[in-house]
């Protein structure tokens, strides 16, 4: 990086008198503020970067970040597990003259409108890649994960005889990406990842038929959906995160005006209890979609000894019946 801005490959800090060092310090402690990890060196080339949040689980990267530095420096910060996001601009950088912050406002627009495009023509090659990973895949039938979690496959393929395809579409029932889920059995843990540059915000992936006229169940997990349709035989969509209950609930509810629809949320229960208490995310985001969509919320109850969170969890811990019973009581309430 400092190689690139000695040989004039990056607008940098030399026409701000500002040394690169606090900028970069600055922006390290911003990420750190919104819950990121940072457990290693940043890359700073105003590409986005991925990066483990608290509260994340063994190898997920929840957070991420890019910083642009030029005449007016600029960074990017979002975490995906409190759903924060923000642009961020340093503090040190000495003010410019009225001339010059024209100039560079307008820099800054150019660089938006093409970064906007680029971000568009990799989701678009992502979801050609993502459709032609799942047409050569084969429909799942069985693996370690499924089996660890005591749910069947939904919709989901194997790739190389490996690994778990999680295929996401928006509402129109376009594929867009994909979730990987890798399995590690000698440590009984998984990894999800999800392809590179694909379009995230509103993608799901459906369980059961949608176009009914069943009660709509919005859940994190896959696990969790699987658990809570073989209980109760409703539709269900996997919004896979926290933070994209949200778009996916405002998507469905567009498409489906009037329809029941509850957001079996997570109980992140340990989370307020930590040495650094943390919101309560899965209760916090649920309600929070809830609210935007005209949907009602449940969610399961665990000792506060209980490593459970989801209703996967509460499944394995109290059976099916259970649940089914649970959930037939919420919508007879409903209606």
């Amino acid at each position: 990086m400092y190689d690139a801005i000695r040989e004039n490959k990056m607008p940098v800090i030399s026409r701000m008198k500002t040394n690169v060092s606090d900028i970069i310090a600055e922006f390290t402690c911003a990420i750190k503020a919104a819950g990121i990890l940072v457990n290693q060196p940043l890359q700073l080339d105003g590409h986005l970067h991925r990066l483990p949040v608290l509260g994340d689980r063994h190898g997920a990267k929840s957070g991420a970040y890019k910083l642009h530095l030029d005449k007016m420096p600029v960074g990017y910060i979002k975490n995906w597990k409190t759903d924060y996001e923000a642009t961020w601009r340093p503090e040190c950088v000495p003010p410019l003259s009225a001339t010059d912050r024209q100039q560079a406002s307008r820099e800054i627009r150019a660089r938006a409108i093409r970064d906007e495009q680029v971000r568009e023509d990799r989701q678009k090659q992502a979801a050609i890649e993502a459709q032609s990973l799942i047409a050569n895949s084969l429909p799942a039938t069985s693996h370690p994960y499924l089996a660890m979690k005591g749910v069947c496959a939904h919709g989901l393929f194997l790739f190389d005889n490996s690994d778990l395809l999680l295929p996401l579409q928006t509402v129109d029932g376009t594929i867009w990406n994909c979730q990987r889920i890798s399995f590690d059995a000698a440590n009984q843990s998984n990894q999800k990842t999800y392809m590179r540059g694909a379009l995230a915000k509103a993608t799901f992936h459906p369980i059961g038929l949608l176009d009914t006229d069943e009660p709509l169940i919005i859940v994190e997990g896959y696990a969790t959906g699987a658990s809570i349709h073989e209980a109760t035989q409703f539709p269900v969509v996997v919004a896979c995160h926290s933070g994209n209950l949200l778009p996916v609930t405002l998507a469905l509810r567009e498409k489906f005006p009037s329809r029941l629809m509850l957001i079996a949320g997570d109980n992140d229960h340990h989370l307020p209890r930590r040495k650094i208490p943390l919101q309560n995310i899965g209760i916090v985001k649920a309600e929070e979609a809830a609210a935007a969509s005209n949907a009602i919320t449940i969610f399961p109850d665990f000792d506060s000894s209980s490593e459970g969170t989801d209703w996967n969890d509460y499944c394995q811990i109290h059976g099916g019946q259970t649940l089914q019973r649970l959930f037939a009581q919420k919508v007879t309430a409903a209606i």
